[in-house]
Parts: structure tokens; C-alpha cells; sequence
């Protein structure tokens, strides 16, 4: 299992998305890097539905290169907060909202040991990020603890049998006898990934009144 030092090191170094940044200045860069982001996952934005976050305290869970969290922003949420384990990511989105005029409170902070009070918060958004914890579960429970009730998270986590995974197996691990975690674990993104199935992720979200769930 890896600890959050090398889970930091590792998307310190490049944010998610940070390769497909080019442009001559900042606006630019980061216009390329939404684009590009929402090609490749149009379906982040019919999970996200952005626009309901008008007139909500929300917080973001790892906000990387920052595109989801000035999609959040446009649509006028009452408080915006987002966080990442990384200056890196605090950087890049901070530099991103102040070339879009946007406003919203940008800060490093730990999703296994959130330093917000309980009941803070009417919504809370992650896409991608929470599987790359060394500890998933408090994660969850840590999002729980400062939504208000009536509050809704929306958490994207990889899901164990997909093609990526298949594809990872037979490269990595057919011939080597690697079980699927191991090969998550040490072949995809930072050290330590892991992935979910359907039953594994009822069970990280079973403090919560209602939970629906979508394989992509």
C-alpha cells in the first residue's frame, strides 16, 4: 500500500490533464486542457450536471488541473471550495480562475482528514480522484461528516472489471500470476490505485440515506 508522501510526489510532479496545456499564455493553456478533457470524457459533464450547483456551499475533492471546478464556479454556486493533495493543482487552478475573473477558495488539504466542520456543506464533487487514497473508506466517511443533511456527493472511483483493467492484467500480470488489485496497485496512474466493484463501493457508501450507481 502506498502512503500519501508517494501519492503527493507522484501528481506533484504533473497534475491530471497538465499535458494537454499548451498555448502561448495561461488562458490559452487552460481553454486547451478543459477542451481536450471533455472530449475524451464527454460523460463527465452529464454526471457532474454542473449547473445545479447554483446557490449551494460545494466543496471539490481534488481539483487537478481546475476544469471542473470553474465549471462549478460559472454556475454560481453560494460558496465555492476546492481542495487537492498537491501545490501543484492549488497552483494550476488558482492561476486559472485568475485569468477567468472567477472566485472560489483554492487550498491543499488531506480528503482522509478534511479541515472543514461537520455540516458544512449542501454538495460535495470528486471525479477521479478518491481510489488513489491510501485509505478510500475515510475518505467517504469524511465526506459524509461535513455534508449537511440532505446534502449529496457525487464520486467517481475506477471500477475493477473494466477494459482498462483487462488491459493492464494481460500485459502486467497474466504470466506473472498478479491478482487485479496488484496490477492497479502498481501499473495505473500513482502508487497504491485501486479500484471498486459494485458491491465494494455500496459498502463505502453505506452511512448515506440514498446512493445510486453507473458503470461508465
Amino acid at each position: 500500500m502506498s502512503s500519501i508522501d508517494q501519492v503527493h510526489d507522484f501528481w506533484n510532479q504533473d497534475s491530471c490533464g497538465e499535458i494537454y496545456a499548451k498555448g502561448d499564455d495561461e488562458a490559452e493553456k487552460y481553454a486547451n486542457e478543459t477542451k481536450t478533457r471533455y472530449t475524451l470524457e464527454p460523460y463527465i459533464k452529464d454526471f457532474a450536471k454542473f449547473d445545479l450547483y447554483k446557490g449551494l456551499d460545494v466543496l471539490e475533492i481534488g481539483v487537478g488541473m481546475g476544469s471542473d471546478h470553474s465549471s462549478i464556479a460559472f454556475s454560481n454556486p453560494k460558496s465555492l471550495i476546492g481542495i487537492d493533495l498537491t501545490e501543484r493543482a492549488v497552483q494550476h487552478t488558482i492561476s486559472r480562475f485568475n485569468s477567468l475573473g472567477l472566485k472560489a477558495n483554492v487550498k491543499v488539504d488531506n480528503a482522509e482528514n478534511l479541515s472543514f466542520k461537520d455540516n458544512q456543506f449542501d454538495a460535495v464533487y470528486s471525479w477521479g480522484v478518491l481510489h488513489h487514497s491510501s485509505n478510500t473508506e475515510k475518505c467517504f466517511e469524511e465526506i459524509y461528516r461535513v455534508l449537511r443533511p440532505g446534502g449529496s456527493a457525487k464520486i467517481m472511483i475506477y471500477h475493477k472489471y473494466s477494459p482498462t483493467g483487462f488491459m493492464l492484467w494481460l500485459r502486467h500480470g497474466l504470466l506473472k500470476f498478479k491478482s487485479l488489485e496488484s496490477i492497479y496497485s502498481e501499473y495505473l496512474e500513482s502508487p497504491g490505485t485501486k479500484a471498486y466493484t459494485l458491491k465494494e463501493a455500496k459498502k463505502l457508501t453505506k452511512k448515506f440515506d440514498n446512493a445510486s450507481f453507473k458503470v461508465q
